[in-house]
C-alpha cells in the first residue's frame, strides 16, 4: 500500500457572466468551488466584464480531488444566468520546510561564490 503525504493547494482560475438584467441576461450568479464537497471558495463574477482571476484559499488534499464549481443563481425564466469559467489551474502550495531548505541552499551558493572569488 502506498501513502501519500497530504499536500496544500490552491485553485486559480478566470470567470464572467452574462449581461445584467432586460438584456436577456439574468445579471450575475453567485457561486461556490468545492473541493470534495468542502466550501473553498464563494464568488460573484462582475457582468459584462473582461474575466476576472480568482484565487481559492489553500486546501489539503491526499490525492485526487474533485473540484466543483456550482451556480447557485435563481432560474429565472428567459434569462441566461451563465457563468465562464476558463483557465482553472490547481497549484502546490510549497511548504515551510521547503522553502526553508531553498534558502540553506541560496546561503550556501552566495557563500561558495564568494570565497571562490576572493581566491
Amino acid at each position: 500500500m502506498r501513502h501519500y503525504t497530504s499536500t496544500s493547494y490552491t485553485v486559480s482560475f478566470v470567470s464572467s457572466s452574462r449581461g445584467p438584467f432586460g438584456q436577456n441576461g439574468g445579471g450575475p450568479n453567485p457561486v461556490n468551488v468545492l473541493a470534495d464537497g468542502n466550501l473553498i471558495l464563494s464568488f460573484t463574477p462582475i457582468t459584462d466584464a473582461a474575466f476576472t482571476p480568482f484565487v481559492t484559499a489553500a486546501f489539503v488534499s491526499d490525492g485526487s480531488t474533485t473540484l466543483e464549481f456550482v451556480g447557485l443563481g435563481p432560474v429565472i425564466p428567459g434569462q441566461d444566468v451563465t457563468t465562464f469559467i476558463d483557465v482553472v489551474q490547481a497549484v502546490a502550495v510549497p511548504e515551510p520546510a521547503t522553502m526553508g531548505l531553498m534558502g540553506m541552499g541560496a546561503v550556501a551558493l552566495a557563500g561558495f561564490g564568494l570565497r571562490r572569488r576572493r581566491a
